[in-house]
């Protein structure tokens, strides 16, 4: 799924649930104090320089299965 700025998302099992690919970057972003945005903003399969993380190969490989129905 795109969500037209360019960002590739996977839409998961629960429709408010979406797993970026990539880490957000949060530099240079002001949070206001006890914000817990900073706790979702690495759960993409690759990092913020677009490297990838021992996930992606997991990911990978279950995608990679062929499709029975």
């Amino acid at each position: 799924m795109h969500d037209g700025a360019g960002t590739q998302q996977v839409r998961l099992w629960s429709p408010g649930f979406i797993l970026t690919f990539y880490d957000i970057d949060l530099t240079g972003v002001t949070l206001p104090p006890g914000s817990i945005l900073p706790l979702f903003t690495h759960l993409g399969l690759a990092d913020s320089a677009m490297h990838a993380k021992p996930a992606l190969t997991n990911w990978d490989a279950v995608f990679g299965r062929p499709y029975r129905p």
